[in-house]
């Protein structure tokens, strides 16, 4: 089983508890994803690394209200391996230069910084996403904490209920070698 980790809202965790997590395609309730609108198409999910992440952030106050508030509730999604999964390139080209007034320079930066690769293309979303397909392997992904998405809904019994402190204790049992590598969370 793969897991992943979905932030959601209070106000929806009884319907999601019942039918499942689903695209916002079908539910008519926009997701959003990094506090932008998401594809209403996908159902977004974070790995473990990404959420630790987000933890950092959380814990030090640097982090978006609309994100994490009290009304907020995260949720451990367990998949099979067959359960389609994708990486989240859509969104990661906005989250990475999001305000960045020389998008070549930035993506060029990032690549060699995060991941030692050298990107010589221009720099348009399509050159983007080739690259992350051939260049970044899915352990490169998972260790940056970068996220997913899938077309499909996820059942209620692959749903769980977890808290941030939950987080901190999955981090702490794979510090000690307990939890899966996360070359195994595709």
């Amino acid at each position: 089983m793969r897991k992943f980790y979905h932030i959601t809202k209070k106000a929806y965790l009884a319907s999601i508890l019942k039918n499942g997590l689903k695209p916002s395609a079908e539910t008519g309730i926009q997701n959003t994803y990094m506090g932008l609108k998401g594809d209403p198409n996908f159902v977004y999910f974070e790995t473990l690394e990404g959420m630790l992440d987000l933890k950092k952030d959380f814990d030090g106050g640097h982090y978006n209200r609309e994100i994490w508030n009290e009304d907020s509730v995260l949720l451990e999604v367990s998949l099979s391996e067959k359960h389609p999964v994708e990486r989240d390139m859509d969104q990661l080209l906005v989250m990475w230069a999001y305000n960045e007034p020389d998008r070549g320079k930035y993506y060029k930066k990032y690549f060699e910084e995060v991941f030692g690769l050298q990107f010589i293309l221009k720099p348009t979303k399509e050159n983007i996403i080739e690259f992350c397909k051939k260049e970044i392997t899915e352990e490169m992904w998972n260790k940056n904490g970068l996220p997913y998405r899938s077309a499909y809904g996820v059942p209620p019994s692959c749903l769980k209920i977890i808290t941030l402190e939950d987080i901190t204790q999955k981090t702490e049992a794979n510090d000690k070698g307990n939890v899966s590598n996360p070359k195994d969370n595709r």
